[in-house]
């Protein structure tokens, strides 16, 4: 309960910030934790949630926040596809499959820091015990290091993709009235991890407005220690 009581607290309006300008900033703060690995629809849906909000502004932008907004812009300008990438290949528009054929059973090396399906499933095996016995336990809120050090060593430094299909292996059985297990993973500072969306989007859970994903997420928080307090 601490957690989320201290996540409740820091939601309480600040008497001099625009309350739609905090949203702003906790938007963007929450992108810059993704990096490089927010799919473009998802990004689209935060910036166009960053443009009512800014809309809904009683003054201009801050330059800093402005910067920002024009920098991930870009960013997701640069991520979708141009009408000549949709085309058929020319002379000078090389096609798709230009990689060659692996016959001596070598990775290809643009996922050689990716692990088989396998591995991912038996280490979301063993990262369920610990994120139920942890539900059990009062729903102590875990960061991948704590899973880690939990795992004795198990867990290896993950590429974020696959960070992100083990726990949707996590949650592969979980009942679909019953909040993700994966949903006690946050990030360093106790605060929605950012995979979350992309957990729920992959398990066909209801889709969450930007805007109201940390509050539905400290809610599921809530949820999950209640169902598993009596398992």
């Amino acid at each position: 309960m601490r957690e989320v009581k201290a996540w409740c607290r820091e939601q309480d309006p600040e008497k001099q910030v625009d309350p739609s300008l905090r949203k702003i900033r906790q938007l963007l703060a929450e992108l810059g934790r993704t990096r490089e690995t927010r799919p473009a629809d998802e990004l689209g849906d935060i910036l166009d949630e960053i443009g009512k909000l800014r809309r809904r502004l009683a003054q201009q932008l801050p330059a800093a926040e402005d910067r920002e907004v024009k920098r991930w812009r870009r960013r997701l300008k640069d991520q979708k596809p141009t009408k000549r990438e949709h085309s058929a290949p020319t002379a000078t528009t090389a096609p798709q499959n230009t990689y060659p054929q692996q016959t001596d059973g070598a990775a290809d090396p643009r996922h050689a820091d990716r692990l088989p399906i396998e591995t991912l499933d038996k280490l979301a095996a063993g990262a369920r015990e610990i994120l139920a016995d942890a539900a059990r336990s009062g729903g102590r809120l875990l960061t991948w290091g704590d899973l880690r050090l939990r795992m004795g060593g198990g867990l290896p430094h993950l590429h974020p993709d696959d960070q992100g299909e083990l726990l949707v292996a996590v949650d592969r059985e979980t009942p679909a009235d019953e909040p993700l297990l994966s949903t006690l993973i946050t990030s360093t500072d106790a605060s929605l991890h950012w995979l979350y969306r992309h957990v729920r989007f992959s398990l066909g859970r209801e889709r969450v407005p930007a805007s109201e994903l940390e509050a539905h997420w400290a809610t599921e928080v809530l949820r999950l220690r209640q169902i598993w307090r009596h398992r």
